[in-house]
């Protein structure tokens, strides 16, 4: 059997993140690129138990197979406090 292109709106699978350290879904997948490509606040990931690392999510995020946003290269995280 071919493999099939996955369908990632409709496929609520959870699957292993380097970057959140855990399993996620495409939802909070999508809010991070979001925010790495600037589209969104950075608050929107408030409901994350723990800080969230940008410099680590550039690392991962551009090959990531989830990924729903490729191209999306941010870098240089320098977010005042």
């Amino acid at each position: 059997m071919a493999n099939k292109e996955r369908n990632f709106l409709t496929d609520p699978e959870t699957y292993e993140c380097p970057v959140l350290v855990r399993k996620t879904c495409m939802g909070e997948c999508y809010d991070i690129q979001m925010v790495r490509g600037r589209s969104v606040k950075k608050e929107i990931l408030n409901y994350l138990d723990h800080e969230f690392d940008f410099e680590k999510a550039d690392e991962f995020c551009e090959d990531c197979p989830y990924n729903q946003l490729p191209g999306v290269r941010v870098g240089q995280w320098k977010i005042n406090k």
